[in-house]
């Protein structure tokens, strides 16, 4: 037996009044915020706000059974593409490490598994 699934988290976008007007973690453009997730060489990794929006999100996993009599090997792996979840700022949502927690996303990366059966 084969079985392969699929997982999807669609995308998301924060609220555009939400939205912090760009400044770095200094706030020297005087906004009254704190801008600390840059966005890149773009704007000299000095021009900072939070991330408001992660991208669409697809986990695969792929597994092989074999079942013979009283008995069942199973090979697999789950995030077979190693998918990491998207980068998020820790003042604006719940994260680890920049990544989202509690919304479905995959913070172990890749596993490989091996399960043994047998029916008494």
């Amino acid at each position: 037996r084969v079985l392969w699934t699929t997982r999807y988290i669609s995308d998301v976008d924060q609220n555009p009044l939400g939205i912090d007007p760009y400044s770095d973690i200094y706030d020297t453009n005087f906004t009254g915020t704190y801008g600390d997730t840059c966005e890149g060489e773009a704007y000299g990794d000095l021009t900072c706000r939070d991330v408001g929006y992660a991208d669409d999100y697809f986990v695969h996993s792929l597994s092989l059974t074999y079942e013979e009599d009283n008995y069942a090997v199973t090979v697999g792996a789950t995030n077979i593409l190693n998918e990491e979840p998207p980068k998020v700022d820790g003042t604006e949502i719940t994260s680890k490490n920049n990544a989202a927690i509690g919304y479905g996303y995959d913070m172990l990366g890749r596993v490989i598994y091996v399960n043994l059966g047998y029916k008494f």
